[in-house]
């Protein structure tokens, strides 16, 4: 880059020191952390009015989801600052839809309800471990 002035270096100096403050305080935001810990190891049973099952989430940020019938779907998942969002894989978009669930706050054991207009009423319940349906 070139500057016209010694003005204009220190601007550009204080602009990146700045970005990249606000990336490493993002970083280390202990929300992300919590949910990671909550959900590595660890599963969350949803029933609604079509069917029970249940996703097994792995430390290596995959998952996989099992209702009675066998295995629906498996994909990764990642941790944002107040929610768990999963990509389903395969899947035919590009770029691959995610799907986030807002969990800043839960506790492992917790159930809580929601309403969609597809699903009806879903119910959701952190489990420790890999449990069977």
């Amino acid at each position: 880059m070139y500057f016209k002035s010694k003005c204009c270096k220190s601007q550009v100096m204080i602009a990146l020191v700045s970005i990249f403050s606000c990336v490493n305080t993002y970083a280390s935001d202990t929300n992300s952390e919590e949910i990671h810990n909550l959900l590595s190891g660890n599963s969350i049973k949803i029933i609604n009015r079509f069917a029970e099952s249940i996703m097994y989430f792995e430390s290596d940020d995959s998952f996989k989801s099992f209702a009675k019938q066998g295995l629906l779907s498996g994909g990764k998942w990642r941790v944002t600052r107040d929610s768990m969002c999963g990509t389903t894989l395969p899947q035919p978009y590009n770029p691959p839809r995610e799907f986030c669930l807002y969990l800043k706050g839960r506790k492992l054991g917790e159930s809580w309800s929601e309403s969609s207009e597809t699903h009806g009423e879903i119910k959701r319940t952190i489990l420790k471990g890999h449990p069977k349906l």
